[in-house]
């Protein structure tokens, strides 16, 4: 996909869009894929207070107006807006469903963004210390700041591709614990009852990142009994809570479903399970306007932080329902290709 090797999380029942009018309105299985390697390290977003949905300098957790939204998805889906259920709202309305942000290109610069038209994507501004969205004395920047820097590098998805994505129902819902199962972050994620200043529980998009319980589902389970001294099947290992789990801990209390999670990894190939990294997901933490949950790099856990950090980051979207795989066996060695319709 993409000219790039990516993975398949699962199928999932999702409702998507037929009419190409931005809303989805059917509903019915489809296939949701991962970027194989990380893009990079990259904020989530680093908005200062008053703009778009922060109320803070440390950025928000919205991810419907969000800096890292806004770099991955295709121009053309970004400079349409968004569409919500149940009509049409301004970004300063409260509602709970969604909303649409008009005034095409100049509201993404003034979050922090800006439009190159010879590429396929917004682009935040960045320093490569301090993230986007400000200079190194903590002032925002502006389009006509002259000390904006070049964009991080990003790989665009070609047209070919972008034509293989579906437009899904997302949810922006999160929990308030990351003391939380796979299956408990999948119900909060779609039933979650907390949303922090009204902000949308739904977003109708193309491209996002893996929620908290895709990494939750990935494990294997413990498979050695050098681990912790005993085995564990994914069964088990989905009973536990996922701060507790850990790539390598030989307390009673820690569990190392960690280890055999393929989402805690990226770059695998057929030769190595790939590198651990810091990875954002796009599950916000409920209790507040700014923190995301993401995954742990050495111990492997799930746990929340602000979203100017810079963490790893994978495209994670749905294909439509009318790609077809073309050749291959589906393993690393013989991937599926992809073949639209």
């Amino acid at each position: 996909f993409n000219n790039e090797l990516w993975r398949i999380i699962g199928i999932f029942n999702e409702k998507y869009d037929t009419n190409n009018d931005g809303i989805p309105d059917t509903e019915g299985d489809l296939i949701k894929i991962i970027r194989n390697d990380s893009l990079g390290s990259m904020a989530w977003d680093y908005k200062t207070n008053g703009v778009g949905s922060s109320t803070n300098d440390s950025g928000s957790n919205d991810w419907s107006d969000s800096q890292l939204m806004m770099m991955l998805n295709p121009s053309t889906f970004l400079n349409s807006g968004y569409v919500t259920e149940g009509g049409t709202a301004t970004h300063s309305n409260t509602i709970n469903d969604g909303y649409v942000v008009s005034g095409g290109i100049n509201i993404f610069k003034n979050m922090g963004s800006y439009f190159n038209s010879s590429l396929t994507s917004y682009k935040p501004y960045q320093t490569s210390t301090y993230g986007y969205g400000k200079d190194s004395s903590g002032n925002a920047l502006t389009e006509s700041t002259s000390n904006v820097l070049a964009p991080n590098t990003f790989t665009a998805l070609n047209s070919t591709a972008q034509g293989m994505i579906a437009t899904v129902k997302w949810y922006l819902v999160g929990t308030n614990s990351s003391s939380t199962t796979a299956s408990a972050y999948y119900d909060a994620e779609r039933n979650g009852s907390v949303v922090v200043n009204s902000r949308p529980k739904i977003w109708y998009g193309k491209v996002g990142l893996m929620y908290s319980s895709d990494y939750g589902f990935a494990t294997n389970g413990i498979l050695s009994t050098s681990e912790n001294g005993v085995v564990l099947t994914r069964s088990e290992c989905l009973t536990h809570v996922l701060y507790n789990w850990r790539t390598n801990d030989t307390s009673t209390n820690k569990y190392n479903c960690a280890a055999t999670d393929w989402l805690l990894y990226t770059g695998s190939t057929s030769s190595s399970v790939g590198s651990r990294t810091y990875q954002w997901t796009i599950t916000p933490y409920s209790s507040d306007a700014s923190d995301v949950f993401y995954v742990h790099k050495y111990g492997g856990y799930m746990s929340f932080t602000t979203p100017y950090n810079t963490y790893e980051v994978r495209h994670v979207l749905y294909l439509s329902a009318n790609v077809k795989l073309g050749s291959g066996s589906g393993t690393s060695d013989s991937p599926f290709t992809l073949l639209a319709s």
